[in-house]
């Protein structure tokens, strides 16, 4: 990314390479569950371009607005912004932007993990479950080396619960799902409420048809055998 008071040194290097610059792309946000929060970064996106074009003369023929759009991950998270709204407001910023500038702008909005992180699932299989200091542990066969986006810094809590059942988020004992590693970080979800897992029983991460296996540690530790993705 790039400073927007930098920019104009870029559209000058581009132009002295001969090389057009034909538009803008933002990126503003991750994970905004609130529709007013994709409203005001398109606003923001809106402004930071008309500054640029009237700075540095660059053209707008298109600008990517960017993404951010969330999903509920948790009980307690609100519900999923409706595709409509989201179109609405991004409709909205394009138009205002294209009377601005005086012709019409291709705008584009990203909603990759939007569509994707719903379309998959992780699965791992329960090697032990014990007790630490009073915490409740399930081991599985996989973790960070299959999934490790909540162990990374920007991770977040994922719904788990075990194949063959539905989804419960008040039922059971209090559990931290982790891999069979050595490394503390190595935690697929903590504070799971799961009915009596046992050996041999089949979780499901759910949620993680994004940032899955490509963002995983799949050769960390010499694992006897790599993960397999699927698609179907």
């Amino acid at each position: 990314g790039t400073d927007e008071e930098d920019i104009g040194q870029l559209v000058k290097a581009a132009r002295d390479l001969g090389a057009p610059v034909a538009g803008l792309h933002y990126h503003l946000g991750s994970q905004i569950r609130e529709i007013i929060g994709i409203r005001n970064n398109a606003d923001l996106a809106v402004d930071s371009a008309i500054r640029i074009r009237d700075r540095t003369g660059v053209s707008l023929r298109t600008v990517n607005l960017g993404g951010g759009s969330g999903l509920p991950h948790h009980p307690e998270h609100p519900p999923e912004l409706h595709p409509d709204a989201l179109a609405d407001v991004s409709g909205q910023a394009v138009s205002r932007l294209s009377l601005a500038v005086g012709e019409p702008v291709d705008g584009q909005i990203e909603v990759g993990r939007y569509l994707y992180a719903p379309a998959g699932v992780f699965l791992c299989r329960v090697v032990d479950v014990k007790r630490s200091r009073g915490q409740g542990f399930v081991i599985t066969d996989c973790g960070i080396t299959g999934f490790a986006r909540p162990a990374v810094r920007w991770g977040e809590w994922h719904p788990v619960w075990k194949l063959g059942e539905a989804p419960r988020y008040d039922a059971g004992d209090t559990f931290d799902i982790v891999g069979p590693t050595c490394m503390p970080g190595d935690l697929i979800a903590s504070q799971v409420r799961l009915n009596t897992p046992r050996e041999g029983d089949v979780l499901v991460v759910g949620l993680t048809g994004a940032y899955g296996y490509s963002m995983s540690l799949l050769d960390w530790g010499s694992p006897e055998r790599r993960v397999a993705e699927i698609v179907v």
